[in-house]
């Protein structure tokens, strides 16, 4: 969620804000998939396992500011840490991280191949 959108809110209820924005990595888990997240399985649960979360979260942001991620690429590592430390997961968000796979990979592309590529001729 943008910073600046979201500053009146801040400013009026910062606690209501920010409850809302870490419930979906308190909450229990009520959907099971039938596979454990991967910080369970890490043993990383509870507050191990959002620090965690927030740590790598935080370098995906440090690399992408010094230009070491392209955005694409940032927003594809971003959400597989979400998905890799949320304790609840619905079958949504693997539909959602695929969105972001065609983005990065055109960052593979040399910037020569990748205008041909979109080019329609």
């Amino acid at each position: 969620m943008p910073l600046l959108t979201s500053l009146p809110f801040i400013v009026d209820a910062p606690r209501s804000v920010f409850t809302a924005l870490f419930f979906a990595v308190t909450r229990s888990s009520q959907a099971d998939l039938g596979a454990p997240a991967f910080g369970r399985i890490l043993h990383l649960q509870g507050l191990a396992g959002i620090g965690m979360m927030l740590l790598l979260m935080g370098l995906i942001y440090l690399m992408a500011w010094r230009k070491q991620l392209t955005m694409s690429t940032g927003g594809l590592a971003i959400y597989a840490v979400f998905i890799a430390f949320n304790p609840t997961i619905f079958n949504q968000y693997f539909l959602w991280f695929i969105v972001f796979i065609p983005f990065a990979l055109s960052d593979l592309l040399p910037p020569q191949a990748a205008a041909k590529a979109s080019s329609p001729n």
